[in-house]
């Protein structure tokens, strides 16, 4: 929650927290008044999800310059083999997910 963290980033001395392998549709997602950052770099999650990567550089005032790309050419061909049901409940896996 909200409380927890910002004691744990008092606490530490931090201004915000990044995490990482938590799929997110955009590549990345700020939360919290933008004080956890969380990265999610594989595209197109399992050939099927149709979420961009994205990275975060940290410049030398420790601020975040977050970068998106989207999924190779290689990997939409290879979607094309995953049946549409598959595809369908990963869809609605992550919309629930970004509902939270």
């Amino acid at each position: 929650g909200e409380k927890p963290l910002k004691e744990f980033l008092e606490k530490n001395g931090f201004d915000y927290l990044i995490r990482t392998h938590q799929l997110q549709k955009e590549g990345y997602r700020y939360v919290f008044d933008n004080k956890v950052l969380t990265i999610f770099s594989a595209p197109n999650y399992c050939y099927q999800c149709e979420n961009k990567g994205g990275i975060a550089k940290i410049g030398k005032d420790l601020k975040a310059e977050i970068i998106t790309y989207e999924a190779s050419a290689g990997n939409l061909k290879i979607a094309e083999t995953v049946p549409e049901e598959e595809k369908n409940a990963a869809k609605e896996a992550l919309k629930k997910y970004n509902q939270q």
